[in-house]
């Protein structure tokens, strides 16, 4: 996890804005669960949710820092639907709420607006 971390961390520092970053992310991840969902492809929908578990962990972890660049009260409001993706993504694929998990992130993805 820490290597995510700093991973994107580096990523930050090279110059691509945050929002930019987070929505090309949230795109693709998005992206990759709804043809997963939409084909039955059992394999890639075990593999997109372990991304957005691993996507969201890290933004989790990035979130709690003070120094991240978005105002203290969207964070606070950031992690709690952190918490909430986290809670569907421990879940068995069978038993995510994969429209929650495409709402939420789209919801999410809608409001960077980049």
């Amino acid at each position: 996890m820490k290597k995510a971390v700093d991973l994107y961390r580096t990523t930050l520092q090279e110059g691509s804005s945050t929002k930019a970053l987070d929505a090309r992310l949230l795109s693709q991840l998005c992206f990759r669960l709804e043809q997963a969902q939409l084909s039955g492809d059992q394999f890639a929908l075990i593999q997109v949710l372990g991304d957005l578990r691993h996507t969201w962990l890290t933004y989790q972890v990035l979130l709690q820092e003070q120094a991240h660049p978005y105002p203290a009260t969207l964070r606070n409001e950031l992690l709690a639907v952190a918490n909430v993706m986290l809670t569907q993504l421990q879940q068995d694929s069978q038993a995510a709420d994969i429209p929650l998990l495409l709402s939420l992130n789209r919801a999410l993805l809608a409001g960077l607006d980049v």
